[in-house]
């Protein structure tokens, strides 16, 4: 389970078009993780 100030934490990054690498960093979690927090938010977009 994944906190909602850190889901959004996650949204606000990926919408200043910063890598999902560089997200995973930020808010400690790998990155399959945030890609999947950013799928579950309808917002991920695949390279």
């Amino acid at each position: 389970m994944i906190p909602p100030n850190t889901m959004d934490a996650i949204k606000n990054l990926y919408e200043s078009n910063i890598d999902v690498e560089f997200i995973a960093m930020q808010v400690d979690l790998d990155i399959p993780t945030v890609i999947s927090v950013l799928k579950e938010l309808g917002i991920y977009r695949e390279k």
